[in-house]
């Protein structure tokens, strides 16, 4: 009885290491990035061919007077919700945007950017309009690698059925690995009974 409490214990001391973990390369990546959200999913084809639907975009964190035309960033809408999960992984809601800056206007300080997808025609804010433009404090980072189809399982995994397996999954594989060890000892320990009888 004791030898299957302390089995419990070490299986939830195992899964709060592991959730320890998870939180630490969270807050790493994003002090390494210098962003709010240094990994997005790309879950539209706005940036085809540039980048397909499903990749996975790691972000670095730039002022907005180091954004020049061409650059590929991601940008939250002005009106888009924080949402923090776990007091370190941050989300908004909707979700934030990946497109081509095209041009760029600063003034007195203040730096605005027209922003447009690959794969659009027309761009994202009003060109004769600098006050529709995005403005430095919305860009939450620029693209520095593209991992294809990765995302695709990011996205999934974000949502309640795929947090649900995943963590099931762990707890299933974590429960296996700690309780193997003692059904192998029961097993070994009949077998050498019944072969002492037999003998």
């Amino acid at each position: 009885m004791r030898k299957t409490a302390s089995k419990f214990i070490f299986l939830a001391l195992f899964l709060l290491v592991l959730l320890t973990l998870s939180i630490v390369l969270g807050v790493c990546l994003k002090a390494a990035l210098k962003t709010t959200i240094p990994i997005a999913p790309v879950p539209t084809g706005g940036m085809e061919p540039t980048i397909h639907v499903g990749s996975l975009l790691i972000l670095q964190g730039v002022k907005p007077e180091d954004v020049n035309v061409g650059d590929i960033v991601v940008y939250k809408l002005p009106y888009a919700q924080k949402h923090t999960i776990l007091f370190i992984f941050s989300e908004y809601k909707p979700a934030p945007i990946v497109h081509r800056v095209i041009a760029k206007v600063c003034d007195d300080g203040e730096c605005y950017f027209l922003t447009k997808g690959d794969a659009n025609q027309l761009p994202d804010q009003n060109p004769l309009d600098v006050d529709t433009w995005l403005r430095g404090e919305d860009i939450i980072g620029k693209v520095v690698l593209i991992i294809p189809y990765i995302g695709y399982f990011y996205i999934w995994a974000k949502t309640p059925v795929g947090i649900v397996i995943i963590v099931a999954l762990i707890v299933y594989l974590a429960a296996s690995c700690v309780f193997t060890d003692t059904k192998g000892k029961k097993h070994t320990k009949e077998s050498l009974k019944t072969s002492s009888i037999r003998s």
